[in-house]
């Protein structure tokens, strides 16, 4: 390989950054290494305006034992829209104690659900979501399918009957009063993590008997409880977003914490907070 080559690829390898050093160091790109770096970048980058909607709640039971005939034992797993987990699927900083909302995204453009790496919802802090309702604006990013999404999105009523509520802020009302009663976590692997930071306490196990003539089923429903560490009521939740650090506005002026913000648009003031990216 001659000098010449070994230029030019170390060229394309380091393309990226060549971009901002080239003024620096005076070097020249060719109109086709230039197009190369802007094809690398759009690829690796990706803008989507769409919706965003709670995913609905779910559930599943499996026979575990039968002891007779017309006895079985059924175990029954519930998958909530707000739950705890260690997942936290956007550039959001968020704590393992904090309500986490499993999303559902709808590309404005395709009017179809994003699928993220053999998934379609993403864990999204509950806190941006507090007083917003349809039509809300929430923004963030994500990295998934080797690509990075930078999201501007409306909140919007989920309109399946799996939910209840009129619009996006009753939904979200009455999942976050499920998530304070229920601690629910969606992801078994988790929860060993949660309870060894005494966020919540797991496997209580609730027995239900179902009766109908000759046949009797015993529904087990493991639940989980809130722990010292957990987030059990809105006082709390509060108290985690007021305890956000501090974030810029638009005008680069430090306010107080994500709660002003949230204040400020329940007012009006869409302008008083714009997230840094």
């Amino acid at each position: 390989m001659n000098m010449s080559t070994t230029k030019n690829t170390f060229l394309i390898l380091a393309l990226p950054a060549l971009i901002i050093t080239q003024t620096a160091h005076g070097m020249q790109l060719s109109n086709s290494h230039k197009k190369e770096i802007i094809k690398i970048c759009r690829n690796k980058e990706k803008n989507i305006d769409g919706t965003i909607l709670i995913n609905n709640p779910s559930g599943h039971m499996h026979g575990t034992d039968r002891m007779h005939d017309w006895l079985q034992i059924v175990e029954v797993k519930a998958h909530l829209p707000i739950t705890y987990t260690t997942k936290n699927d956007t550039n959001i900083s968020a704590e393992h104690n904090e309500p986490f909302v499993n999303a559902i995204i709808i590309n404005k453009k395709t009017n179809k659900r994003i699928q993220f790496q053999k998934k379609d919802t993403l864990n999204v802090p509950a806190k941006i979501f507090a007083n917003s309702t349809d039509g809300s604006k929430v923004s963030f990013k994500t990295t998934a399918n080797n690509a990075k999404y930078n999201f501007s999105l409306i909140c919007a009523k989920n309109n399946t009957d799996l939910l209840r509520g009129d619009n996006f802020k009753q939904q979200f009302d009455i999942c976050m009063e499920g998530f304070y009663a229920f601690a629910p976590v969606n992801e078994d692997d988790e929860i060993e993590t949660l309870v060894n930071s005494n966020i919540i306490r797991s496997d209580i196990t609730q027995e239900i008997a179902l009766r109908n003539h000759n046949i009797a089923v015993f529904l087990c429903a493991k639940i989980n409880e809130h722990s010292e560490n957990g987030c059990s009521n809105e006082d709390k939740f509060i108290k985690q977003i007021i305890n956000t650090s501090p974030l810029k506005s638009g005008h680069n002026k430090t306010i107080d914490n994500i709660y002003t913000s949230l204040m400020g648009r329940q007012h009006g003031n869409k302008n008083l907070f714009k997230q840094l990216q």
